[in-house]
C-alpha cells in the first residue's frame, strides 16, 4: 500500500473512523511502566495517540502522510508531550532505544521490521 493512499481523506478519514474504547486504553498504558515513553507507528489523524498523550505520556505519533500528519496536528496541538514525525515503519528516524511501547493502533500497512 502505498503512503499516498491516505491523500486528500484525511479530514474525512478523521470524522468517520471510530475510536478506541477506554478499556482497551485502560488495558494497554497499564501494561506500559510508569512515565513510558511511547512511538505510535502509523498514527494517522491520531484517534489512538491523543489517549496516550491525554494521560501523559511522551508520545512519538510516526506517521508518512502529509495530509494524515496535517490532521494529526490539530488532533495533537493541545499536547506539548506528543511528537509528530514524518516517518515509516521502515525507518522512525528514532534514535535506538529512545521508547519503550511501540504501539499500532490501526495502520494499513507495516513492514515486518521496526527500527
Amino acid at each position: 500500500m502505498s503512503i499516498e493512499n491516505f491523500t486528500g481523506r484525511a479530514e474525512a478519514y478523521a470524522k468517520g473512523r471510530p475510536g478506541y474504547p477506554k478499556e482497551v486504553i485502560d488495558t494497554i498504558v497499564g501494561l506500559a511502566p510508569t512515565n513510558a515513553v511511547f512511538a505510535d507507528i502509523g498514527a494517522g489523524t491520531g484517534k489512538f495517540t491523543v489517549k496516550l498523550a491525554e494521560r501523559g505520556f511522551s508520545v512519538y505519533a510516526i506517521e508518512p502522510n502529509a495530509d494524515m500528519r496535517k490532521q494529526l496536528a490539530i488532533t495533537l496541538a493541545p499536547y506539548s508531550n506528543a511528537k509528530i514525525i514524518d516517518a515509516t515503519s521502515d525507518n522512525t528516524r528514532l534514535p535506538d532505544h529512545s521508547v519503550d511501547v511501540l504501539t499500532v493502533a490501526h495502520a494499513s500497512m507495516l513492514s515486518s521490521q521496526i527500527r
